[in-house]
């Protein structure tokens, strides 16, 4: 799911370089309907979760989006989406089975950075 995004970008990019190339018509139909069905499955990714996929995947966190010169609306949104989800597991009680307490996960991993993780996270390369 990571390489949806990139995945669709990709091919548009490709298909957009080829029109007006003085190629026959029937192949110019062709790149207009696989142009217009491609957008049409890519507006479908405009959503959290391709967002969140695609910042969590090692090989392309943020740098994806800032190498193919993403608006930083975009971005921002992006990373504001990862927080949230990220924010979701804070209260999380992973159930012990001692007789000590149970543990928040958010105790667990709050002090392990001096930032916040995510911020850490996709930093790192």
């Amino acid at each position: 799911m990571p390489l949806a995004v990139p995945a669709y970008n990709l091919i548009m990019d490709d298909l957009e370089d080829l029109q007006g190339k003085g190629l026959s018509s029937v192949i110019e139909e062709a790149i207009r309907v696989s142009l217009n069905k491609l957008r049409s499955y890519y507006a479908r990714s405009d959503s959290p979760m391709y967002a969140v996929t695609t910042l969590l995947d090692p090989r392309l966190k943020k740098a994806y989006y800032e190498k193919n010169k993403w608006d930083k609306v975009w971005i921002d949104w992006a990373i504001v989406c990862l927080n949230e989800v990220y924010d979701s597991y804070d209260d999380i009680v992973v159930p012990n089975t001692d007789t000590y307490s149970d543990i928040s996960l958010g105790r667990v991993f709050k002090n392990l950075h001096s930032e916040n993780e995510i911020d850490f996270y996709l930093k790192v390369l």
